[in-house]
């Protein structure tokens, strides 16, 4: 999943370094297994897991609900460095 962040995320030339702290707990998986779904209901994902993130990368960068939630830059000049 961090490798997809990266790729997807990271600035062409200057990617971050994907490293692991074996000093930190490992985290639960969040990666749904939706075999009974497919089998059961017949339902197949729309996304997989790189295209939900070019997806949410795509929104970030065009902002189509600013009206509603306001727009990156208000959020900058309220918090500076921090978003």
């Amino acid at each position: 999943m961090i490798k997809g962040i990266v790729d997807v995320f990271g600035k062409n030339g200057s990617k971050s370094e994907i490293s692991y702290d074996v000093d930190k707990p490992d985290t639960l998986q969040s990666i749904l297994d939706y075999t009974k779904t497919t089998k059961d209901l017949g339902y197949t994902p729309e996304y997989d897991y790189i295209s939900l993130l070019n997806d949410f990368k795509e929104e970030m960068e065009t902002e189509p609900f600013s009206e509603l939630w306001g727009k990156r830059s208000d959020y900058e000049k309220m918090y500076g460095d921090k978003v």
